[in-house]
């Protein structure tokens, strides 16, 4: 069964000033998501805390030198997107 996905607004703004090949392979691996939220190379966030869901975790996944930071509602099969960017940047 698939995933609904739910992107913030924030990351929506982070994403439009990326160049166009790198916006295509981050927006795949997003909808990839949607069908399989925990794919074999995600992880999950160490220290992560859900301010709307005390208890819900945090993972990650690669995409080249990018990190997509999301958590997953299994109740109502949703994958929230709340964080893209680069590496060095993505967890300040």
């Amino acid at each position: 069964m698939a995933y609904d996905l739910r992107i913030e607004d924030r990351v929506i703004k982070e994403m439009s000033s990326l160049e166009a090949k790198i916006f295509r392979q981050l927006c795949m691996r997003i909808f990839h998501l949607s069908e399989n939220p925990r794919p074999h190379d995600s992880e999950q966030l160490k220290g992560y805390q859900d301010r709307q869901v005390p208890g819900r975790k945090g993972f990650r996944v690669d995409q080249g030198e990018y990190r997509i930071l999301y958590t997953i509602d299994e109740q109502r099969k949703v994958v929230i997107i709340f964080r893209v960017g680069h590496r060095r940047e993505v967890y300040r």
